[in-house]
């Protein structure tokens, strides 16, 4: 790991992974951010052959209230999925109402880019197309978002749709931004 260009407010840090056959440049900048944190994350492939990348961020967050604009879930055992992506029930359904769950959750069919977990805001911005939600310690949640089901490249081997896995080709970068902010924490609508 190399730290780049650093500030009071600002740090880069790059990675050069060589794995033959596989070869990627990887690029993450933290900053400091309007009330919070931003976090760019980056890979290109700068091998000769096509590269399977995922990306993600897993912020440990005080746990309050979870909110996660997600219309599907993968059914999961010890966190790795079982089966394809199917529609949230009721008692997994964090859209609106908001929950604390009590597990790890893998939500896929986002209708936006903001999640919540009690006053904490977590909004992202490039191809993410999942949110990992952990919430195994006491007063604790992990907020996830990724590009990609717990153990895509697996899921991806079984042909299950939507596993989020993205193969580059030489010179492809794959990249998102994760921002993390702090504001007061809305009343749960009544159910």
């Amino acid at each position: 790991m190399v730290v780049g260009a650093s500030t009071g407010d600002r740090a880069e840090l790059s990675l050069g992974l060589d794995h033959p056959p596989w070869r990627l440049a990887c690029r993450q900048e933290l900053s400091v951010v309007d009330g919070g944190i931003q976090m760019d994350l980056s890979a290109r492939n700068e091998g000769s052959g096509a590269v399977p990348v995922g990306l993600g961020y897993h912020p440990w967050l005080p746990c309050g209230r979870l909110q996660v604009p997600a219309s599907a879930i993968w059914p999961v055992q010890r966190c790795i999925p079982i089966g394809p992506a199917r529609p949230v029930t009721a008692d997994e359904d964090l859209r609106s109402r908001g929950s604390r769950l009590s597990s790890t959750r893998c939500y896929t069919g986002l209708a936006g880019s903001t999640a919540r977990a009690g006053g904490v805001v977590v909004d992202w911005e490039g191809p993410v197309t999942h949110v990992v939600v952990f919430t195994g310690q006491p007063g604790w949640a992990c907020v996830e978002p990724v590009t990609h089901v717990n153990d895509a490249f697996n899921v991806a081997v079984k042909g299950w749709p939507g596993h989020g896995v993205r193969v580059l080709v030489p010179g492809e970068e794959l990249a998102i931004t994760v921002r993390i902010r702090q504001e007061p924490e809305a009343e749960p609508e009544p159910e």
